[in-house]
């Protein structure tokens, strides 16, 4: 009889720790960051009722997750820089499609940051699509004139470096990936995307995207863990009561 338990606990221990062979649809959490040079990254967090993942290898984000509330996030610009005082981002705005990276994947975001004079008046805006989806975007704010410069979403460890060519004012700043998901595909993995914005004679600023996605087991697998684990505790203290 020991024996015979001891089998079924291992086979039932088995039945959740054995890798998959195909991606498992769990639930998801998860932060969308965006930081912009050094101001205070406005953060988004939100919650999908499945998406696949698997340990060391595919992460899904479905599409709308990170929908924002209300009121839009504004970040001061302090100094101001050529009349510019403050960044707001209409958090309502920020928003993602569908997403699948192993570890790299696009997912362009959606909206846009508006670039606001000391009252208030929006100077110009710059959509965010190429943080995350790729590619440039034409950046044109008072007096300014450039390119937002992006990519997809990376593993590894990212350094951003910059410059502020009319100041001398060197920017930089470092964002790391990680994967601590386990072969069923639950834990946590953070990808990052790397982006600049190129303002001609001005130099450039570090601007990027951090997205981190925890997927956690379905309730249902929980509850039949507990159940079998509880089941074989029983007939465990029967055996010793004989």
């Amino acid at each position: 009889m020991r024996k015979l338990l001891s089998l079924a606990a291992a086979l039932l221990l088995g039945s959740f720790t054995a890798a998959p062979s195909l991606s498992a649809v769990l639930p998801v959490t998860g932060t969308l960051q965006l930081q912009i040079a050094t101001l205070p990254p406005p953060t988004l967090t939100g919650s999908a009722a499945a998406a696949n993942s698997v340990g060391g290898g595919i992460a899904e984000a479905p599409a709308g997750m990170f929908a924002g509330p209300d009121p839009a996030v504004l970040l001061p610009i302090s100094p101001s820089f050529v009349g510019l005082a403050a960044v707001s981002v209409p958090a309502n705005s920020l928003n993602n499609p569908a997403g699948s990276f192993n570890p790299n994947g696009g997912m362009g975001l959606s909206g846009s940051a508006f670039f606001l004079t000391a009252g208030n008046a929006v100077a110009g805006q710059v959509a965010l699509f190429p943080i995350g989806g790729g590619g440039n975007q034409a950046l044109n704010i008072g007096p300014l004139a450039g390119t937002v410069i992006g990519a997809t979403w990376m593993g590894g460890t990212q350094v951003f470096t910059a410059m502020l060519a009319a100041l001398a004012i060197p920017l930089s700043a470092q964002a790391t990936s990680y994967d601590n998901r386990d072969a069923g595909g639950v834990g946590t993995v953070q990808l990052v995307a790397p982006a600049k914005a190129a303002l001609g004679i001005f130099g450039s600023l570090p601007v990027y995207g951090i997205l981190t996605l925890t997927y956690t087991p379905e309730p249902g697998t929980l509850l039949l863990l507990g159940t079998g684990i509880a089941g074989l505790a029983m007939i465990g203290r029967k055996k010793m009561s004989k």
